[in-house]
């Protein structure tokens, strides 16, 4: 009977089910901020389910050679990880910090492999593009978590329930005292630095790669009906999956009443809005650039952060 429970939180809450439909409102959240950002209605393909169940029932044109297999594959190992990582999150599945990590690197090697198994070349271009966006936001989510785990003293490392029962009995991460000044600017810092991180992994534009870009660059080019529809549904469930973390991790606390849960989904459409407003302040720059200013900003916060709270926890 557990096992059967534990592929139910995965499959339906707070797993795929909740995790797919999360993310289509959180999608809708950061499309409203790119249009008062930005004056304009975002661009792109459709992302709501209306045109995922289109694409469901439309016919699916086989790709060649190993894209054939991974097109199929990827995006579904991807919403695998990110609905293992939800349940993680809310407690529902044990999981440490290390476990969570392991499945956002998953999830973004699906991306890789799907770009790399394309045998169109000028597709197989965007493969280095998805390995160093991973890696822009991949370093600086590592140091970032050592950061948490030195300013809660270890535990951060244990089962990630853990963390936000120590942000029950301190406060959140942001605004707990303990450790003094040092420690809470590094905590702020390392916030701060997560949100660009959160841009790129969520695929935002320009911060994010451009797997649905036009021909015939962009890997939506050669998917098509299913195979497509799971690719973007991978993408909404990683908008809200980012969100989530970052609010378990900086802002968590109890959730045992309605209004407690309520709240708790407040503060992930507040950072799903900020990670908005920052993907939006990269809009005139290239992908490229937008991602080396990013593993520095983010990558130099990040180091700083992490000085600062070890000096801070030190003293």
């Amino acid at each position: 009977m557990a096992f059967l429970g534990k592929i139910a939180y995965l499959l339906l809450f707070p797993g795929l089910a909740f995790i797919l439909l999360a993310g289509a409102l959180s999608r809708g959240l950061m499309g409203a901020v790119s249009s008062v950002v930005s004056g304009a209605v975002p661009s792109g393909p459709p992302q709501g389910f209306r045109s995922l169940f289109g694409l469901l029932d439309s016919e699916c044109v086989p790709a060649d050679g190993p894209l054939h297999a991974m097109s199929w594959l990827a995006p579904v190992v991807k919403l695998f990880a990110l609905s293992w990582l939800a349940c993680v999150i809310a407690g529902f599945i044990g999981g440490d910090v290390f476990l969570a990590f392991a499945l956002l690197v998953t999830a973004a090697t699906c991306d890789i492999l799907l770009a790399f198994s394309s045998s169109n070349p000028r597709v197989r271009e965007n493969g280095r593009e998805e390995l160093l966006g991973a890696i822009a936001w991949l370093v600086p989510l590592a140091l970032i978590l050592c950061t948490v785990s030195i300013r809660v003293g270890g535990s951060g490392l244990g089962d990630l329930s853990g963390l936000v029962a120590w942000q029950e009995r301190n406060g959140v991460l942001l605004a707990a005292s303990r450790a003094g000044g040092l420690a809470l600017a590094g905590s702020i810092l390392a916030f701060i630095a997560a949100l660009p991180a959160l841009a790129c992994f969520a695929r935002l534009r320009p911060l994010g790669r451009a797997i649905f870009s036009e021909p015939p660059c962009g890997i939506a080019s050669e998917l098509s009906g299913p195979t497509l529809a799971f690719e973007r549904a991978s993408g909404l469930a990683g908008i809200f999956v980012g969100a989530f973390l970052l609010v378990a991790v900086f802002l968590g606390g109890p959730a045992s009443t309605w209004y407690e849960v309520l709240f708790w989904f407040l503060k992930i459409a507040a950072v799903v809005l900020l990670a908005g407003v920052v993907d939006s302040f990269f809009a005139r720059m290239s992908s490229r650039r937008a991602l080396v200013w990013m593993l520095a900003g983010s990558g130099g916060l990040a180091v700083l952060a992490l000085a600062l709270t070890w000096a801070g926890v030190a003293r």
